[in-house]
């Protein structure tokens, strides 16, 4: 569990994700995180890492089976709302019209404005061929 708690840049929480935890108790710590938090959560499928800094919560995952580790199920938890479709129509269109004038695929990213709490699609100045994009902020 030591080498479980080290991270590069935080002090890490180590969570064993089985039938004992109290999943209220684990729900509050998440939901609660403040800047610099992050938490190791070890689970059958592997490890989970999630971390919080001023940006925004991140979370990845690492897996490997462990076959003896008898758990709840554990889903993504979305620490903002999650998309609505109308932010998908959206860069669907944009794709659409796109493609439909130059023929080729486009990065559209979805940000998170923190200010106003609702998603926004920036398009960068971007080069595009054939096998890649390329784009500036």
């Amino acid at each position: 569990m030591k080498l479980l708690k080290t991270h590069a840049m935080y002090q890490s929480e180590t969570i064993i994700l089985d039938k004992n935890i109290d999943l209220d108790n684990l729900n509050n710590k998440l939901l609660n995180m403040k800047d610099s938090d992050s938490f190791i959560i070890v689970h059958k499928n592997g490890i989970s890492n999630i971390i919080k800094n001023n940006i925004g919560i991140f979370s990845g995952n690492q897996f490997a089976y462990i076959p003896n580790l008898k758990e709840f199920q554990f889903e993504d938890t979305w620490f903002i709302k999650k998309p609505s479709i109308n932010i998908l129509d959206k860069i669907l269109f944009i794709n659409k019209e796109l493609f439909n004038k130059y023929q080729t695929e486009f990065y559209i990213p979805i940000y998170w404005n923190i200010k106003n709490k609702e998603y926004e699609i920036i398009m960068p100045k971007q080069s595009v061929n054939s096998a890649s994009v390329t784009f500036e902020y």
